[in-house]
This record gives structure tokens, C-alpha cells and sequence, in this order.
């Protein structure tokens, strides 16, 4: 009799948990860490192929042109991709130069999971100027949880 007293309990208990929906698996973090390595390793790549133009052209790439400049200089690398990165979740990648500092950027529209792997990529980053903030080009950090979202690598 006891037995079955404690499996009603169990069972009740189970769909009492069931029910309320909980969560014990943060997904946006685990989300997040897998897109911090996608903005990193395209951050990476972005810099290489700038610092290859610079040094091949002895000019930074400018502007309006910067993914067509970039591929320019990369094509003799024997590669099958592209090297501008594709845009992630909506969010696109801009070049932009500011007195004559450039910076990359990835920004969009505010997205949790795309936030958390932002600040893991900045974390990674530590040592280089990398920002989130509502817009691109801005040199100081904020907490974002709605609007735009960007974060700005400088160069």
C-alpha cells in the first residue's frame, strides 16, 4: 500500500513539473557559446583578409567596395568559401572608418541567443577593442535587452 501511495506521488509530482513548463537546460547560453564561435572565427577571418589587402595595397579597403576590395586579395588562397562572412540570424557585417580607424561590425535586431554569443566572443577578445552597443562604431560597452544590437571590432 505504501508503494502505490508513493508512485501516485511520483506521478503526481511529475505532472506537476510537466506542467509548469520548467526549464533546467539554458539553451540561449549553450545557443550563445556555439555563436560565439561563428562571430569569432569570422572576426578572425575578417582581420586576415584586411591585413592582407592593407599589406598587398598599402591602402586600407574602403567603404563602399570593402567585400569586393577584400576578395580581391584573397583569391589566390585556395579556399571554396567565401570570405565575407554570411549574415547570422538577420544580422549583417559592415566596414566602416571612423578618423581613420576602421572597425567591423555584426548588428541587427535585438536577439538573446545572438547577445549571448556577442558577449562570449568579446570575452575572447578581451585583449582587442570590441564593443556591444546599440550601433556600430561606438567605443564604450551596453547592456542591450531590446532595439538594436552591434558589435563593433576595431582594427
Amino acid at each position: 500500500m505504501a508503494n502505490l501511495i508513493i508512485t501516485i506521488i511520483c506521478i503526481a509530482l511529475t505532472a506537476v513539473v510537466a506542467g509548469m513548463g520548467l526549464n533546467y537546460i539554458n539553451t540561449e547560453h549553450f545557443f550563445g557559446k556555439k555563436n560565439y564561435l561563428k562571430i569569432e572565427a569570422d572576426f578572425n577571418n575578417l582581420k586576415a583578409s584586411y591585413d592582407v589587402y592593407v599589406i598587398a595595397k598599402n591602402t586600407k579597403p574602403s567603404v563602399a567596395n570593402w567585400q569586393d576590395d577584400l576578395r580581391s586579395v584573397r583569391t589566390n588562397i585556395n579556399t571554396s568559401t567565401d570570405i565575407i562572412p554570411q549574415d547570422l540570424f538577420g544580422f549583417t557585417w559592415s566596414y566602416n572608418i571612423v578618423n581613420q580607424k576602421p572597425y567591423f561590425c555584426l548588428s541587427g535586431n535585438f536577439d538573446n541567443v545572438v547577445y549571448e554569443g556577442m558577449k562570449e566572443t568579446q570575452k575572447f577578445l578581451s585583449s582587442k577593442p570590441v564593443y556591444i552597443n546599440s550601433s556600430c562604431g561606438l567605443r564604450s560597452n551596453a547592456d542591450i535587452s531590446s532595439g538594436n544590437l552591434a558589435i563593433t571590432y576595431w582594427m
